[in-house]
């Protein structure tokens, strides 16, 4: 399901959550460079799940890889414009 597209997400060296210790966490490079106030942060954990973090709060939820890939396929298909 993985689409390379030249895109490359932001990796945030300076951003952490409490209680996801050592994983990498990265922006969209859609989102404001240079600045945390307004991402989403995701980073892959040990073991396999991803980390999905507001950046301005640090609250983090995790999903296994299928839910997120079905997210993201909705997402993909318009599912969720009416949100924003």
């Amino acid at each position: 399901m993985s689409t390379n597209n030249n895109h490359t997400a932001r990796v945030l060296s300076e951003f952490t959550v409490e209680g996801f210790d050592g994983v990498t966490w990265v922006k969209s490079s859609a989102s404001t460079p240079g600045t945390l106030d307004d991402s989403v942060a995701l980073a892959k954990l040990p073991d396999g799940d991803i980390a999905l973090a507001d950046t301005k709060t640090g609250a983090a939820l995790t999903f296994n890889p299928g839910e997120l890939a079905a997210w993201i396929e909705g997402a993909k298909n318009g599912e969720f414009d009416h949100l924003i």
